[in-house]
């Protein structure tokens, strides 16, 4: 797959010439794996999509950094910019560490942007196929939604239950068995953009 678009969309974000498809994402994952990086499919988004960790440094290392990207639906900056942050790591590796890359939580949300693009929508997207702000989905400073959706539409659910999106929860079930096998999280990025 390319990475430009043949007929580049114009929505919300303007002119997307200078973002990947979805599908150009997702081919990057493999050049990452090509170039020595580990692969893990991790599960499923609300879609069905396959999510994935990029895994780069020692196996063995105990310490691990996390980094996050495309939690939110029309952050494609986040998504780029960490796909940067994996090149620059994978041209130079850490040898005492391992960094895991979650490159994209939110796939559909992503897909669907793409579509709005394509389509020349103009449409603010954030949450999940269940309108979840997958942000707001982590266990840290849950709280469930009180407000009705109608009468609060631009407040993002957080879902029923913590961890209740399968985005979030095979993100941090990841993690967790990383954990539980011996590692120590040091540090944890997340990216976000908005424009």
């Amino acid at each position: 797959m390319s990475d430009a678009w043949r007929d580049p969309p114009s929505g919300l974000l303007g002119d997307a010439s200078m973002y990947r498809s979805l599908d150009a994402v997702i081919a990057t994952l493999t050049d990452a794996e090509r170039r020595g990086a580990r692969l893990t499919a991790i599960g499923q988004s609300v879609g069905f999509r396959r999510l994935f960790a990029v895994e780069v440094g020692p196996a063995d290392a105990e310490e691990i950094s996390i980094v996050a990207a495309g939690i939110h639906a029309i952050e494609w900056i986040g998504v780029a910019a960490g796909r940067a942050l994996l090149d620059a790591v994978l041209d130079a590796p850490p040898s005492d560490r391992r960094i895991v890359f979650f490159p994209l939580v939110n796939p559909d949300g992503y897909a669907s942007v793409e579509a709005d693009q394509r389509a020349r929508r103009r449409r603010f997207r954030r949450g999940n196929e269940h309108a979840v702000d997958l942000n707001r989905n982590f266990p840290t400073h849950f709280q469930p939604q009180v407000r009705p959706k109608a009468l609060a539409p631009l407040v993002w659910s957080f879902g029923t239950q913590a961890r209740g999106e399968p985005e979030i929860d095979a993100l941090l079930a990841h993690v967790d068995e990383l954990v539980a096998r011996g590692a120590r999280v040091t540090h944890a990025l997340a990216l976000h953009s908005c424009g």
